[in-house]
């Protein structure tokens, strides 16, 4: 398979997407609040991350899991 991008997108299918920067490999899962601003997401980095998609940075991000 092709290596993964440093930048996932986050969007709605027919809405305008958002390039997030930050895990630093395959994004397995994503799940957004449209009221709240916030997504997270989930990665074969195996690191959790809470995004503040409105002003384009990471909120939280989980310890690695060993």
């Amino acid at each position: 398979p092709p290596s993964p991008s440093p930048t996932h997108t986050v969007g709605a299918p027919g809405a305008a997407t958002l390039p997030l920067h930050g895990h630093d490999s395959w994004v397995l899962s994503v799940a957004c609040s449209p009221a709240g601003g916030e997504c997270v997401s989930g990665s074969s980095d195996k690191r959790v991350r809470v995004w503040d998609w409105r002003q384009r940075q990471t909120v939280a991000v989980s310890t690695r899991a060993r």
